[in-house]
């Protein structure tokens, strides 16, 4: 079973979505939280559902508009039996794969499909057909048994039946008719005789106590006696269900085992193979098993079925390969799906997190990705708006001039980008006009600076005493007088015995270059350490400095990009 295009309109949070999967095998969805990735499986399992009839609200309406219907189309490669006239070959389509186009007419090479049809108007009941534009009355309604052989089904958190043998579970339908009977035939016999075991008991007490309180001549009650009703001992296959080897039954497990039992029990169940979907895949799993399970779906599983994840982990994006990933952008209800390309590789695996936002601060190091992150925790400090909640995220380019392809490729992805970098390389800045005509925007340092020689520059020399008494403490084991004795060597033309009271031009740079030289700053840490001065002392910077200039850019971008 194969869905190879998908359209939704005016369901829920979609006003509008449409996509062509074409010949993928395993597609993982990802994006923001509430782009409306949950809803496209939902809309999926909607359109293919076995279900005769599934009850719709104005909820499911997007903004409630009830007066636009709710209309999803699935085009699905189709079984044997549909080819005939009977059936739906009147109504077949034809999907070209080369090309990624769906004909009513027949094309050479075109694998047969159909598309199946969810209509929902203001009267709330759903109707399923097939269509084909070329005939004259151009659609036939489909039943929910005809939907049933697209095995397409959901992991959902309602897994408990699928671990009994009860009748449409996924565990009965490995098991034959015979099989069943003679199971059933079993376990009859020994029931039968649990129950005269029970019944062999004494309830002289149930007796004496009937006995002696009910009389009446309108019943013949001598003699009566308690036994157990055979009616309570009977066999049922909803009471058959899976245990653990220590006696634990499956439906007591935690959320992320049951899950993934069900999907094993569905997998295995579809000979034919299936559409299946997984919402946020690593739900209830630790990593390791999130890795395994993703390798399984991607190396074996979806050989055979088709597979439908999404998620929000990290560890299932550098499983997946890039050309499984699809990219899902809400714009106000209007979804765009953006196919992530094979040679986007190497940033997948380097920004696993960054799929989850939609704009991204790109820092050339981790001096720069520290300062986001501190700035970010003043933001929520100041007013509980941290960087998500503008849809925006720090990543981390790890030096060099890494961040001119990293920004490139991501902007493939159609994200908003923001390059925080310094100018102390003067081969750099022809990359950075290369970025401005792509749409990156550029939160720089003056030219020849890096991050510390412009920090050291623009901030008051209160935060400069602050930023070297960090150093003193953290890289010279609070000793101020091997501190000093450094300043000394390296820069013996300086005096810097007064360097808390004096505030000069050469003390700055000497300053700025040493702590350069020897990356006192370049850390995680040591950025945290410049964005917590920079907040403190953001209100004293001056306002026609270069650094109060690119704050103002990149706390005004973080909030509106």
């Amino acid at each position: 079973m194969h869905l190879v295009e998908l359209s939704i309109k005016n369901f829920r949070g979609i006003k509008s979505f449409h996509h062509i999967f074409g010949e993928k095998q395993l597609i993982c969805l990802v994006g923001q939280g509430d782009s409306g990735k949950t809803t496209i499986l939902e809309a999926i399992s909607l359109a293919l559902s076995p279900t005769w009839n599934i009850p719709f609200c104005d909820n499911d309406f997007y903004m409630k508009n009830v007066e636009e219907p709710i209309e999803i189309e699935v085009s699905v490669k189709i079984p044997e039996i549909f080819v005939l006239e009977s059936k739906f070959g009147l109504y077949m389509r034809f999907w070209d794969a080369e090309n990624s186009t769906i004909s009513d007419v027949p094309i050479e090479g075109g694998n047969k499909i159909i598309t199946i049809k969810l209509e929902v108007k203001e009267n709330l009941e759903p109707k399923w057909y097939v269509y084909n534009n070329c005939q004259e009355e151009n659609y036939k309604e489909i039943s929910n048994s005809d939907r049933a052989k697209f095995n397409c089904f959901m992991i959902s958190d309602y897994t408990d039946k699928h671990f009994a043998w009860s009748q449409g579970s996924p565990l009965n339908s490995l098991i034959s008719k015979k099989e069943l009977n003679s199971t059933k035939n079993n376990a009859v016999e020994p029931l039968r005789n649990a129950l005269n075991t029970i019944n062999s008991s004494d309830f002289e007490t149930f007796n004496k106590t009937f006995s002696e309180n009910v009389k009446t001549p309108l019943v013949d009650i001598d003699g009566v006696k308690t036994l157990m009703d055979s009616k309570e001992i009977y066999y049922n296959q909803n009471k058959l269900s899976l245990h653990d080897k220590n006696g634990i039954p499956f439906r007591s497990k935690g959320k992320g085992t049951r899950r993934l039992l069900s999907a094993i029990l569905q997998f295995t169940n579809k000979e034919d193979g299936s559409i299946t979907l997984i919402d946020e895949l690593e739900q209830g799993l630790e990593p390791y098993r999130v890795k395994t399970f993703v390798r399984e779906l991607k190396n074996e599983l979806s050989n055979k079925h088709q597979i439908f994840i999404t998620t929000h982990s990290a560890n299932v994006i550098t499983e997946v390969n890039a050309n499984n990933i699809i990219v899902i952008r809400n714009n106000n209800g209007l979804l765009e799906a953006i196919d992530v390309s094979t040679d986007l590789q190497r940033i997948i695996r380097a920004f696993p997190d960054a799929l989850f936002s939609k704009k991204l601060i790109v820092c050339e190091g981790s001096t720069e990705y520290g300062i986001c992150n501190q700035l970010d925790e003043i933001l929520f400090q100041q007013n509980n708006n941290p960087m998500f909640l503008y849809g925006c995220m720090p990543i981390n380019s790890n030096g060099g001039s890494k961040i001119f392809n990293d920004c490139t490729e991501l902007n493939k992805l159609k994200y908003n980008l923001l390059a925080f970098c310094d100018t102390d390389v003067s081969a750099d800045n022809e990359k950075k006009e290369r970025l401005k005509n792509l749409g990156v925007k550029i939160c720089d340092c003056e030219i020849g600076n890096c991050i510390e020689k412009q920090l050291f520059k623009d901030l008051p020399y209160d935060a400069v005493i602050n930023l070297i008494e960090y150093v003193i403490e953290k890289i010279f084991g609070k000793s101020e007088s091997s501190f000093i004795g450094t300043m000394k060597r390296t820069y013996s033309n300086i005096n810097f015995d007064d360097w808390r009271t004096t505030d000069t031009d050469d003390i700055r740079n000497a300053f700025a270059e040493i702590a350069n030289n020897n990356s006192w700053y370049k850390s995680e840490t040591g950025g945290r350490k410049l964005g917590e001065v920079i907040s403190t002392q953001i209100n004293n910077i001056d306002s026609e400095s270069h650094l109060k200039k690119q704050l103002e850019i990149l706390i005004n971008w973080i909030k509106r990009g």
